[in-house]
């Protein structure tokens, strides 16, 4: 079951894209389009299935989480026009398996090192 429909996530992203656009010129302001959060929750915590924000930078190399959505390739079209094509590297194995418990590339890393 889907946290919000279809109408407003894209109310929403239209929001969000005209805050992007008043700022742009004093930020570099990057969209990157979620899919529609789920009701899915495992111990309390929300399932993070389609936040893309939640990667991973390490150096010159971003880890972009891949769940096998219709939104993967428009995210990561999206990273790699930011930092460049050889620097973004897709991650699916067992990603959505880490995103169900709440967090994904960022949070882990918190626990990680």
């Amino acid at each position: 079951e889907q946290l919000i429909s279809e109408e407003d996530l894209t109310e929403s992203r239209e929001f969000m894209d005209s805050a992007a656009e008043q700022y742009a010129e004093d930020f570099a302001v990057v969209r990157i389009t979620n899919s529609i959060p789920t009701t899915r929750m495992t111990e309390g915590m929300p399932s993070a299935v389609g936040n893309y924000i939640n990667f991973l930078r390490l150096g010159d190399k971003v880890l972009i989480p891949q769940y096998g959505l219709r939104e993967d390739e428009a995210a990561y079209n999206e990273f790699a026009k930011f930092f460049g094509k050889t620097n973004v590297i897709k991650i699916s194995k067992d990603i959505s398996k880490l995103a169900d418990l709440g967090g994904v590339l960022n949070c882990f890393s918190w626990v990680a090192f």
